[in-house]
């Protein structure tokens, strides 16, 4: 029980995700001024391409090297076999993409709490009001959807359980009935 394979199949067909992947992002590059505006090549690692801001400046992006890929991306990710590719080329997905309902609202509850600070009821320094009044009802109908979803899975899991304590039960009363025969 509980061996590989068994369980639900992910919705998305099991993908993996970006996460612990190593990855080379070229903001973060530029932002280190590893990467000269107008600059076409990253050594040994990807053509650059740059897209103009709304307003001004310009934007680097990563060429995907990957085969006839060609697309623009913000970050490369190392592959098994030594290469730098695009999320897409890796057929990677997002971990938020493979979330469940209930841990999709937990992670916006706990996003919108961070931001209220220490105490939800108090108004942090300097927050205008109606940022603070939007975060707590963000906070709020976050929690309470996840109260909701959460209450429903344990039900279910209630209910589960209680079949299969029934199931046991009946089968105890038949073995004990068999052995008085």
């Amino acid at each position: 029980m509980g061996g590989p394979g068994s369980g639900r199949e992910a919705k998305d067909g099991g993908r993996r995700t970006t996460d612990g992947l190593p990855a080379l992002d070229v903001r973060a590059l530029k932002q280190e001024g590893l990467i000269a505006p107008g600059q076409e090549q990253l050594i040994d690692v990807a053509r650059l391409a740059w897209t103009s801001c709304g307003f001004g400046g310009k934007r680097a992006w990563f060429v995907c090297p990957g085969g006839e890929c060609g697309r623009r991306a913000a970050i490369l990710y190392l592959d098994g076999r030594d290469r730098l590719l695009c999320r897409s080329c890796l057929d990677l997905s997002y971990p938020s993409q493979r979330e469940d309902s209930l841990r999709r609202a937990r992670r916006r509850a706990l996003k919108a709490r961070a931001r209220l600070g220490h105490d939800p009821t108090i108004r942090p320094k300097g927050m205008h009001r109606a940022t603070f009044e939007r975060l707590r009802r963000e906070f709020l109908n976050a929690y309470n959807e996840h109260v909701v979803l959460y209450n429903k899975r344990f039900a279910k899991l209630r209910e589960r359980l209680s079949e299969r304590n029934f199931r046991l039960i009946k089968r105890m009363e038949q073995e004990r009935i068999e052995q008085d025969l």
